[in-house]
């Protein structure tokens, strides 16, 4: 058993976004094994049986104490250059990078940005990626995402290849999990107490924020077309204020066109619906089991690629059918899992088809969807993929290339040759050969 500390940069509460969330279930599930501790900037209003929760209130010095008391600290992006203290405290650093923000950022800033705020963000990622012992990927694809970004910074190298020639003990892939306990319904929250969903109709639910990277116009678009054939097609989006209260207004730039155009097309209210605040993380499966279908859509850019829709695991734990946008980790599942359909970028047409399409299986093929759904779920229980991370925490250590002697070192360096005598001998060695 260790002692671990997890520190969260966004609201623990009971109102949670994803890098909470996921931060909350890491820690429930590592504690089965682990002494764990959950450390957030906020005062919470959420209080853990677990684990410990303690708040430090952005105070250094209490982050400090709490480094020291622990055997190993996984963090998220950020947290290391907000707090560089615990560069120097010589305890494995695990960089929790399930996110690849790096290219959410550049879809953030081609809407005017500055490229000098780029490269900050771009310091940000490198020096996670230089000071880390361990490093956790969401998925395949971005485990080699990272491991090609770790060798160009050397810390794939002759001593962390040596230490484990598969790479699993530098880089493994822990994805965005569900809770092993099935969904409850505790309370009517949507048929019957939204204005204009009832109880016969068929309900496609957003399960999370509509951020600026997300494509809610072409589904909004679909809506409108499918909802002329079929009267009872409606569209939950169930938040759209981010529980972080510092979160940039410029960051529901998305949101409030998505709702615009919905009151544009003549939908809002009728086949259209936003809840305008956010669902507390523990009642979420209220509006899940009352809905039909998960929907998720994005534009094709290459941060699809290696994202995770976090909010859209919810309806695989709820045994939603998903209906979402080709090219993500998720639309791969639902491809080749059957989980439900998948449809191209900015198709409308394509979108109201498979919609439709979810209608009529919603009457013949559910079965079949729930008992795909369930398999998953069983798989992707946060007790079971948290398998790597509980490995390394009952054995920690620096990284293979790390020197507990320079902690503030990235990576070891020893005395060598100059740089042109390197190139000199590599231009000789390729003459020979």
């Amino acid at each position: 058993m260790s002692r671990v500390l997890i520190i969260s940069n966004d609201y623990v509460s009971q109102k949670m976004a994803g890098p909470a969330i996921r931060c909350w279930e890491l820690a429930n599930a590592l504690s089965r094994k682990h002494n764990v501790t959950l450390a957030c900037e906020n005062q919470p209003d959420i209080w853990p049986e677990e684990f410990t929760l303690v708040p430090f209130n952005r105070e250094r010095e209490a982050l400090a104490r709490l480094a020291e008391a622990n055997d190993v600290i996984v963090i998220p992006p950020y947290t290391l250059a907000i707090y560089p203290l615990l560069k120097r405290v010589g305890k494995p650093l695990v960089m929790d990078m399930y996110d690849p923000f790096i290219l959410e950022k550049l879809e953030v800033y081609s809407a005017g940005e500055t490229a000098s705020e780029f490269e900050t963000d771009l310091g940000v990622l490198k020096d996670q990626l230089l000071f880390g012992d361990f490093f956790l990927a969401g998925t395949e694809e971005q485990r080699c995402f990272w491991l090609g970004m770790l060798a160009a910074l050397g810390r794939i190298n002759p001593a962390t290849y040596a230490f484990d020639k598969s790479l699993e003990a530098l880089v493994c892939v822990v994805p965005f999990g569900v809770p092993a306990k099935p969904p409850q319904h505790t309370k009517q929250s949507l048929r019957g107490v939204v204005k204009g969903i009832g109880s016969d109709d068929f309900v496609l639910i957003w399960a999370g924020g509509i951020w600026n990277w997300f494509d809610p116009f072409t589904l909004i678009a679909a809506i409108k077309k499918a909802s002329a054939v079929d009267p009872t097609i409606k569209l939950f989006f169930l938040g759209t204020k981010h529980p972080h209260p510092a979160m940039p207004k410029a960051q529901f730039r998305v949101a409030n066109e998505a709702f615009n155009l919905a009151k544009k097309l003549g939908i809002l209210g009728r086949s259209c619906f936003f809840n305008r605040d956010w669902v507390p993380y523990h009642e979420r499966q209220n509006f899940l089991l009352e809905a039909d279908v998960g929907v998720s859509t994005h534009f094709d850019h290459i941060e699809n690629h290696f994202a995770i829709r976090t909010r859209t695991l919810d309806y695989i734990w709820a045994g939603l059918p998903i209906i979402i946008t080709e090219g993500d980790y998720i639309s791969r599942l639902v491809r080749q899992r059957g989980l439900g359909i998948t449809v191209p970028p900015q198709d409308a047409d394509a979108l109201a088809e498979g919609i439709l399409k979810l209608r009529q299986d919603s009457r013949t093929r559910l079965p079949e969807y729930k008992k795909a759904l369930a398999q998953l779920a069983s798989e992707l229980r946060w007790d079971r993929i948290v398998k790597p991370l509980d490995e390394f925490c009952q054995r920690p250590h620096l990284a293979a290339d790390r020197s507990e002697s320079r902690p503030e070192s990235g990576g070891q360096r020893r005395p060598g040759r100059s740089l042109a005598q390197k190139l000199r001998d590599l231009v000789k060695e390729y003459l020979v050969h």
